[in-house]
């Protein structure tokens, strides 16, 4: 079809029938780039199917492989208890830093006060404050 219309604008006289040529022109410039826009689909369509093929190997090859018993492999496996004491050493030791000097030194009054309060292990304060503790607090300023 493409070969028929560019046989017929080969024979037209461009300077006498101008409108002619340039319909013709138009027309095979669309079919151009439909059997261009077509190629292109088809291959397209080809790479799509190989893919698929391949995909459908890789399917079949694990499966002929779980059929004859074979294990496919899913990496190396820690025992667990192994790795659970790693990480208990690895968080545990030497996490104990010293004191920095800000503290054990220069220490502010509202801090001395506080040693005379009892605490637990857990560094929490033990038993209700009494009623003078409570009194002192609440007329006390606040800063």
């Amino acid at each position: 079809m493409l070969q028929e219309m560019l046989k017929k604008r080969d024979k037209i006289d461009v300077n006498t029938e101008k409108p002619e040529f340039t319909q013709i022109t138009r027309r095979i410039r669309k079919r151009a780039k439909f059997l261009k826009n077509e190629y292109m689909e088809n291959e397209a369509r080809q790479i799509n199917q190989a893919w698929y093929n391949r995909e459908l190997e890789k399917v079949y090859y694990l499966a002929k492989n779980q059929k004859m018993g074979k294990t496919v492999q899913s990496g190396s496996k820690c025992p667990t208890h192994l790795l659970k004491n790693h990480v208990e050493n690895h968080l545990n030791n030497g996490t104990e830093l010293p004191d920095p000097e800000e503290i054990t030194t220069n220490i502010p009054e509202c801090l001395k006060t506080g040693k005379n309060v009892p605490f637990d292990d857990n560094g929490l304060s033990v038993g209700a404050p009494s009623k003078e503790e409570l009194l002192e607090v609440y007329k006390s300023p606040e800063k």
